[in-house]
């Protein structure tokens, strides 16, 4: 009787241990399923870094330098741009004080340029003949482009004296003036330093030597 007792133990115990590996083989399942799984994603993820390398990333370097060269192509020779100082007070029509054009060459290696044109050069202003050059600025009607002067009718007037194209424009009062000259720290001369306040004086100064012809060419 003893030793079947014991049988019987032994085969619980054998029971016991099969139950406890199928439960472990059971659990361990999903982990195995887990790592099939990941198995499975790495391939996407070398697949999507691919796509980024040869795809992506060539586009991201190549576009800019392709709009870059677009640009350059289609930039004119020089880019010219009229600067005129006016005269402004308060809310009374502004004449041209000063202009300049500004050209700015595509070939790096060629100079940059600025001519100077005197306010009272006689010239042929659209719609009113032969005049000063200063007064198309005050003709007409003011535009959304400028609430100082005409400056659409002298861009036009100066394309046609010197037969160039302007691309742009820029325009100071006397305020202005005095502001950037401040900015950039003064200016120097071969009278001396000069801060915004004196340079406007000088440049406005048509009563030495030089008259207009003068003040430009301190500009």
């Amino acid at each position: 009787m003893p030793k079947i007792i014991k049988l019987r133990e032994d085969e619980k115990e054998s029971v016991n241990k099969k139950e406890s590996f199928s439960n472990k083989s059971i659990k361990d399942k999903p982990i195995f399923v887990k790592k099939i799984e990941n198995k499975k994603e790495k391939p996407q993820k070398k697949k999507k870094k691919r796509i980024f390398l040869k795809i992506i990333l060539p586009l991201i370097i190549i576009i800019p330098i392709l709009l870059f060269g677009i640009m350059y192509l289609l930039a004119p020779e020089r880019y010219n741009i009229l600067i005129v100082g006016c005269d402004r007070r308060g809310e009374e029509r502004a004449r041209s004080d000063v202009m300049m054009v500004f050209s700015i060459p595509k070939d790096s290696s060629k100079p940059t340029s600025l001519i100077t044109i005197p306010r009272d050069s006689r010239v042929n202003v659209e719609d009113h003949g032969l005049d000063k050059l200063t007064h198309a600025y005050i003709y007409g009607d003011l535009t959304d482009k400028s609430s100082i002067g005409n400056i659409e009718l002298t861009q036009e007037t100066i394309e046609n004296l010197l037969d160039i194209k302007i691309n742009g424009t820029v325009e100071f009062t006397f305020e202005s003036f005095k502001d950037v000259v401040d900015m950039v720290g003064g200016v120097w001369t071969d009278d001396g330093y000069y801060d915004g306040e004196k340079a406007l004086a000088q440049v406005r100064d048509r009563y030495r030597d030089g008259g207009d012809f003068a003040s430009t060419l301190l500009i």
